[in-house]
């Protein structure tokens, strides 16, 4: 109702500026009358005054009179014949929807008794005073059935006198009637043909059901193959361009594309193919050159490699002989070879920064409702300069203990008692922060990446902030001198998976190498040795001496099973036993008398490591019968032991003498049931045990709680680097590992691609009305949907373990990380989204402008990509897939349902593809003038959509984009 009156009061405001009112005058009463009808045309024309004003510009022209018609000449005859407000708004709210007199109300011209008259019949008006003379219809004009006046014909109609001819062969009717042509609407047998009759919503045939009319199309559109430049002249559209049905002017073809005369639509539209393929073609290239590059600096001595990357201000470079496989760098202060070395070992701290650990009756239990004991009274040392192996047989809690050392095992497990000593003084481990290097006992690295890029970027995250480019390669460069890696620097490093990369005991040392560039002083080796020969473990078990004694690095490794060689390399050793408990503590050579001191007889020719581990996991020996005596009569006899194992019966008096006799530097280790975090209640009382739980839960929340911007592992300022600084190398190493993949990037290219011609080809290619348009956009919008959400699954899993791995070890912001990979897919995205638009585009040949099309495909991808982001990272890649797919097809069928309840409403809120879907016909809508104008309002009010609603449509993509991404992050800082 509100929609027909507006109408109707714009095109009489366009008909009185039509007669000489100049347009400063039609704007002047646009603005006043603006406000009145805002609220029921705004939704087909926007907001603001202008926007209305320009498109009913836009769509109407007012007719230049016929010299050949008297009637029609007579401009005094036209301004009276003109329809006023009140027929137009019957036109609008009655006549537009139907053809059936019977439903046309009663006028004060045409009452129902005498609608059969001449002028109120279709395409004749009344022209006199009384308006009893009849005319047919004068050229651009249409005269409704019903009414005796005429209305302007909109741009795209042609609206010329009709001529009689037969209706089809199958239509049932007499053979002698005649119907008007084009229009089809029966003559009267007494009367001519008139001229246009009624302007509908959207085209329809001439005779609905029967075979099609050669003499017509049934209305008043510009008809196909032909273009009007006006609403009285019709023309065939040329070679070279393409005409649709209600065309204003000509519409060059696409290159790529083949228009002969009278076409429709392009025909063999090959142009987004073109430029799909060339986009694709540039990326190639692109790839190819970086290839070239990557290789030729890796074939080039490392002189002329340095000389190239420090351009403009190349260091001085001594390269000595490659046999020594050694780099000799010259800044400021020539180096020598001994040099490198002393600087190097300085750099990871002097005598007086060298680190001492020791730990006393250290127990931790998992966080969960079992409550199971990890580690039980664990005590030990890690000497400073020197190698500290631990042994023991599965399950006995040396992975744990590495753990808690390292502050790695505050996400499933907590202290309940013990002390840590650092250099002397009690400390949880906080003088280390920073100091501390982790390496795991799978070898967690990009496989993609060479190894010296691998090592590159840990040392650009691990090393401190102050550090320079140069630093960053001076401490590559040593680390691959130190662990004999030079003869496969520039390797990928690869995976199982792959056919290249460098071998196993190659990536055990780059699992250390990782940390080692970043220059810890005291380094943790969970089982480096595993999966290695005994001759690749001997190997490694002298580089980790190395580190111990040149570089000054406290070393302590967990062995599986150590040959007798690998063994004895180890300065110390702590046996553990199952349950989590030590037995044993002291030199390696010490080992065996201790053991013989408690009856036990090494065999010949028997390893006495695996010989070790047999009888501490031996269960039917109790090593509690008589371990204090036997110990405490040791630990006299073998001072140099350093450290005591106190039992459950062990007293402090004891301990300390025993520290005495020994020569401990360490202060007396008294126990204390009071621990830093939480006191352990010893008392078997209920109320103590609830305390005790309750302790334990309150201490365990606290640990695993995730801080934003907060390091919990390594807190020291001068190593954080700054945000954007990390949040570029990510992306640079995001794109490094994205060109050593080329044939998956391109496949995925090429199915966005393919996707997009396959959509295309499944529309109406331009054919049909903007009715339909709804139905071909979804298809689009699902396409999208699961192209973005499919193809961003593996974005935060792929290298989950690393990125953990590197927040441990070098505190890097998760934060940084995710933003910086959200950013580098949002530029694959941006190229996504011209690869499919230019594909769907070049068959569906949408009226659109490819600005509004671009940017709700570039925010569909936005929104998707935060869906995949949140699946993935809570249910895992395999299982995140599955889950986007069946949450893009819901969501698109919850967009599409009409006359949506509450419930409904609410899942349109959070659904993506409501706001596409608006968006993209938005961008449809806008383009429709003319002609189209009634089908593109009465779409939007069908639809429920607003053309003002554009932008916020892009907007509530984007939030509901960062809210996805939220939830994703959150979960990310949690891992």
């Amino acid at each position: 109702m509100g929609f027909c009156v507006s109408m109707a009061l714009l095109l009489l405001l366009l008909l009185v500026s039509a007669q000489g009112s100049p347009r400063d005058a039609w704007l002047d009463i646009l603005h006043r009358l603006y406000d009145q009808v805002e609220h029921h045309v705004g939704f087909c024309f926007g907001r603001d005054p202008l926007d209305i004003a320009s498109a009913m510009e836009e769509s109407f022209e007012f007719p230049k009179q016929s010299i050949s018609d008297h009637v029609c000449f007579n401009s005094s005859v036209l301004v009276k014949s003109l329809c006023g407000p009140e027929a137009i708004e019957i036109y609008y709210k009655f006549m537009l929807l139907t053809q059936n007199p019977e439903k046309i109300p009663s006028t004060s011209a045409c009452p129902a008794a005498e609608v059969n008259k001449a002028e109120c019949l279709p395409g004749f008006f009344g022209y006199d005073d009384e308006g009893t003379k009849y005319h047919p219809c004068c050229d651009g004009y249409f005269c409704p059935r019903g009414l005796n006046c005429m209305i302007p014909c909109p741009k795209g109609s042609l609206c010329l006198r009709a001529t009689p001819r037969p209706p089809p062969k199958r239509f049932p009717q007499e053979s002698s009637s005649y119907w008007c042509a084009p229009f089809a609407y029966k003559r009267r047998m007494d009367l001519p043909c008139g001229g246009a009759d009624t302007w509908s919503i959207i085209p329809q045939d001439a005779f609905p059901g029967v075979e099609s009319w050669k003499y017509g199309s049934g209305n008043m559109y510009c008809p196909k193959r032909y273009f009007c430049p006006n609403t009285t002249t019709k023309l065939a559209c040329p070679r070279g361009y393409y005409c649709k049905q209600g065309s204003v002017a000509p519409q060059p073809c696409p290159i790529g594309s083949f228009c002969p005369e009278k076409t429709e639509v392009p025909l063999s539209n090959y142009g987004g193919v073109s430029a799909d393929i060339l986009l694709l073609l540039l990326l190639a290239i692109i790839w190819f050159v970086s290839k070239q590059y990557s290789q030729i600096m890796s074939n080039i001595t490392h002189q002329d490699r340095l000389r190239i990357q420090w351009k403009p201000f190349p260091p001085r470079l001594h390269v000595a002989p490659k046999k020594h496989h050694r780099i000799e760098f010259d800044t400021a202060v020539p180096i020598s070879s001994d040099d490198i070395s002393d600087s190097h070992a300085s750099s990871y701290g002097d005598a007086d920064a060298d680190f001492d650990v020791a730990f006393f009756r250290i127990s931790m239990e998992l966080i969960s409702h079992t409550r199971k004991v990890l580690l039980s009274d664990v005590s030990g040392r890690f000497e400073k300069r020197s190698v500290t192996a631990i042994l023991g047989p599965s399950g006995a809690g040396k992975s744990s203990l590495l753990s808690l050392l390292g502050g790695r095992a505050s996400s499933y497990a907590v202290q309940t008692s013990g002390h840590i000593f650092v250099n002397g003084k009690e400390d949880n481990m906080h003088a280390l922060r920073g100091n501390l290097g982790y390496v795991p006992q799978d070898d967690i690295m990009f496989s993609t990446l060479t190894v010296k890029e691998n090592l590159l970027y840990a040392a650009r995250f691990g090393m401190k902030r102050s550090s320079t480019w140069e630093d960053h390669q001076r401490a590559v460069f040593e680390t691959i001198s130190l662990l004999h890696l030079q003869s496969v620097q520039n390797e990928l490093v690869g995976d199982p998976s792959s056919k290249y990369g460098i071998s196993g005991g190659q990536k055990k040392r780059v699992n250390i190498g990782l940390e080692m560039v970043q220059k810890p002083k005291v380094l943790f080796l969970d089982e480096p040795t595993s999966g290695l020969d005994s001759s690749s473990a001997f190997s490694l078990i002298q580089s980790l001496r190395e580190i111990a004694t040149e570089k000054r690095v406290t070393t302590c490794a967990v062995l599986h099973q150590p040959r007798n060689e690998c063994f004895y390399l180890c300065d110390n050793v702590l046996l553990m036993a199952s349950g989590g408990t030590s037995v044993y503590y002291g030199k390696t050579h010490s080992v065996e008398k201790h053991f013989e001191a408690l009856g036990f007889q090494l065999p010949i020719h028997t390893n006495p490591a695996d010989f070790i581990v047999d009888i501490i996991s031996t269960k039917d020996i109790d090593f509690g019968i008589c371990m204090d005596e036997l110990l405490l009569e040791y630990r006299h006899e073998y001072p140099e032991t350093a450290i005591i194992l106190p039992s459950a019966s062990w007293s402090h008096d004891d301990h300390e003498e025993l520290v005495t006799a020994a020569g401990e530097e360490y202060p007396t280790m008294y126990y204390s049931d009071e621990n830093e975090n939480i006191s352990v209640l010893r008392d078997t009382s209920i109320i103590s045990k609830v305390l005790k739980a309750f302790a334990i839960t309150f201490a365990s929340l606290e640990l695993k709680a995730p801080l934003l911007g907060r390091r919990t592992d390594h807190d020291d300022s001068n190593r954080q680097i700054g945000f954007f600084r990390q949040a570029y190398w990510f992306i640079q190493r995001a794109a490094l590992h994205r060109t050593r993949e080329p044939l998956e990037a391109m496949a995925d290219y090429i199915m966005v691609m393919l996707t997009g011609l396959t959509v295309g080809l499944l529309s109406d290619r331009g054919k049909s009305t903007i009715m339909s348009y709804p139905s071909q956009v979804s298809y689009a919008v699902v396409a999208l949907g699961l192209i973005a959400t499919v193809s961003t699954t593996t974005t935060f899993t792929t290298h989950a373990l690393m990125i953990k791995r590197e927040h441990q070890s070098s505190g890097i912001s998760k934060l940084a990380y995710f933003v910086a990979l959200d950013a580098f897919d949002m530029i694959g995205s941006c190229i996504k989204s011209i690869l499919f638009l230019a594909g769907w585009a070049s068959f569906a040949s949408p009226r659109a402008s490819w600005t509004y099309l671009y940017l709700v495909t570039v925010f569909i991808f936005y929104s998707c990509a935060g869906i995949s982001y949140a699946l993935s990272l809570y249910l895992g890649e395999s299982s995140s897939q599955l889950a986007a797919a069946i949450i893009t097809l819901i969501s698109t069928l919850v967009a599409r349902q009409p006359d949506p309840g509450i419930l409904m409403i609410l899942l349109q809120s959070i659904s993506f593809p409501r706001f596409a879907m608006e968006g993209f016909l938005i961008a449809e809508s806008n383009q429709l003038k003319g002609v189209w104008l009634l089908a593109r309002c009465a779409d939007l009010k069908l639809l429920n959509y607003d053309v003002r609603n554009f932008y916020i449509d892009l907007v509530a993509l984007f939030l509901l984009g960062v809210g996805l991404r939220i939830i994703a992050l959150e979960k990310l800082l949690r891992m």
